[in-house]
């Protein structure tokens, strides 16, 4: 082989290899899903770049933009009802607008938790004048971390969807003033996902370090619920914080949980500076990691 046909297989590997990684890191094609386009505070309306906040009728809600708890990046959207109004539409968060192709399949997804267990939110996409439904996927939420996802394809003649979070379902009207805090909505071709994804279940288990660490006072802890048979079965999970003595010193989750990426965040606030140890066990899954609260 002479060095013009090395070179030419040297760049087409090359070419490959780059398109391969463009394809991996495809972005999504919905605006502003992190919220990390926008200023801290309390927002109405259009305030938000890529967003449109309703709070209709009766309904009352307060959106605030916020640093202090969030998946990804820096900040968060928190939502607080006051009152749920008629139906689940009077309160809602709109991703918009979003340039989709036709008879395209496409994988939504987002994070989302409340700081108490039971609030349930209605994701959906649709058009935007008629609001025909592409797809759906209602959710209880947690303190925790969770990543709803669903798939959906649009029709032949679709160019254009929005994408409606509806707050104000009626089993809502026992956590008025619970905050509900959205963060990294996703809206991508499923071409694209399946290069990065090519088998998203089973989840292997596993439990990762903790970031920052060391920490003052907040830290977020990362772990993933497995099932090696590739079934949508809960496990009994409990993630408990110990001292360099054993003794537990925080309870962080002690629910069944199903198979899928969460993340918790600890506050170490009422704890002194120290090494602690934090584990995990599910089902017969254990392990069991270090991290330092430096104040």
């Amino acid at each position: 082989m002479n060095k013009r046909t090395h070179l030419s297989v040297l760049v087409t590997s090359l070419l490959i290899f780059f398109i391969g990684i463009s394809t991996m890191n495809a972005q999504p094609i919905n605006p502003n899903g992190s919220f990390e386009d926008a200023t801290l505070g309390e927002k109405l309306g259009t305030e938000i770049t890529g967003w449109n906040l309703l709070a209709e009728g009766s309904a009352n809600a307060i959106f605030e933009i916020v640093d202090y708890d969030f998946y990804e990046g820096s900040q968060a959207l928190s939502a607080q009802l006051l009152s749920i109004g008629e139906n689940a539409w009077d309160v809602q968060v709109v991703n918009e607008p979003i340039t989709v192709e036709p008879e395209v399949e496409y994988k939504y997804s987002i994070w989302a938790r409340a700081d108490l267990e039971g609030v349930v939110v209605d994701f959906t996409v649709g058009r935007p004048v008629t609001f025909t439904e592409f797809g759906r996927s209602q959710a209880t939420l947690s303190d925790q971390w969770q990543e709803i996802t669903f798939n959906f394809t649009t029709l032949a003649t679709d160019t254009a969807a929005r994408a409606p979070i509806h707050l104000s379902e009626t089993a809502n009207g026992d956590f008025i003033e619970v905050p509900i805090y959205l963060d990294d909505l996703r809206i991508e071709k499923v071409e694209a996902v399946d290069v990065k994804e090519e088998n998203p279940l089973p989840y292997q288990f596993a439990l990762n370090q903790n970031f920052p660490n060391p920490f003052n006072p907040f830290t977020n802890i990362e772990y993933t619920i497995g099932n090696q048979s590739g079934s949508e079965i809960d496990q009994l999970v409990s993630l408990k914080v110990f001292d360099m003595l054993g003794n537990e010193v925080a309870t962080l989750v002690n629910e069944k949980q199903a198979p899928g990426l969460y993340r918790v965040k600890f506050d170490g606030s009422g704890l002194s500076s120290g090494t602690y140890f934090y584990k995990l066990t599910a089902g017969r899954f254990v392990d069991v990691k270090k991290f330092i609260l430096l104040k």
